[in-house]
């Protein structure tokens, strides 16, 4: 059920919200005191594009 939900998540949206953050850690990146946000942002586009039985803490 989790693949179901996860494809159907991508195309509707999932794709379109981890390109922005992909695109926010690559602005973040550019700048010494943003690359531990753009760390962040990675793995909030990583969350953002496959969410379900994903933990978002470890």
């Amino acid at each position: 059920m989790r693949l179901v939900g996860n494809i159907i998540w991508f195309v509707f949206g999932g794709a379109v919200l981890s390109l922005v953050w992909l695109l926010g850690a690559v602005l973040f990146a550019l700048t010494i005191v943003g690359l531990p946000l753009s760390r962040g942002a990675i793995e909030m586009a990583k969350l953002s594009a496959f969410w379900q039985g994903s933990r978002s803490c470890s």
